[in-house]
């Protein structure tokens, strides 16, 4: 069976977006290039920034690093 790459969901785990937000902050790379770098979209990108906060709030909390969901309680 055929699997379409382009319908495949990429999810980003906690430490890859802790990559994404160091990269974006302290080598002012663009959201399209770590969309291609990480394989995912620009709008992924996006919304990794916006809810940065939340996310170094995660990662100091101690979730575990290769989380690629966050649970909601």
């Amino acid at each position: 069976m055929f699997i379409d790459k382009s319908k495949q969901r990429n999810v980003l785990s906690l430490q890859n977006k802790i990559d994404i937000i160091a990269k974006h902050e302290r080598m002012g790379k663009s959201y399209r290039k770590l969309a291609a770098e990480y394989g995912v979209s620009a709008p992924a990108i996006f919304f990794v920034l916006k809810n940065k906060t939340q996310i170094i709030e995660d990662y100091n909390r101690g979730c575990p690093r290769n989380r690629k969901v966050r649970r909601h309680r």
